[in-house]
């Protein structure tokens, strides 16, 4: 065993095993990260560089929108003191929970899905007025 930890792939991969990295949980999307959790990584807003972590601090959600119109923020802005909206230049949309679950991710840029997370994750009244309207 001594031997294999030698290699960087078998550290990463018990690492991703110990720290729940690599454990799915099944919210119903055929995205294989969806359900996953998310390991830390640096943002870029603006000037300011910091970490995914650090934006999650205060336990809120937060909408990572790489849409290059905003059109994921608009759609969560009614819902801001739950969720942090941060403009990412790169990568998918992602929509992720305060204990750093993926519960959305953006395909092709688009924001098919993200009121359904929204209202499973964040604003369970959001689904209930969608049913009824």
């Amino acid at each position: 065993m001594a031997d294999l930890l030698r290699f960087d792939d078998v550290n990463r991969f018990i690492g991703a095993m110990m720290s729940g990295l690599a454990a799915r949980h099944d919210l119903g999307s055929p995205l294989d990260a969806v359900g996953r959790l998310i390991g830390d990584q640096p943002i870029r807003q603006g000037d300011v560089e910091t970490t995914l972590y650090d934006l999650m601090l205060d336990g809120t959600g937060v909408l990572l929108d790489a849409t290059t119109d905003g059109a994921a923020t608009r759609l969560v802005t009614a819902h801001r003191h739950r969720i942090r909206c941060v403009a990412v230049a790169a990568g998918p949309s992602m929509l992720i929970r305060p204990d750093a679950c993926l519960a959305w991710i953006s395909e092709a840029g688009r924001a098919d899905g993200l009121m359904e997370a929204l209202g499973r994750w964040f604003v369970p009244d959001l689904m209930a007025e969608a049913k009824a309207g």
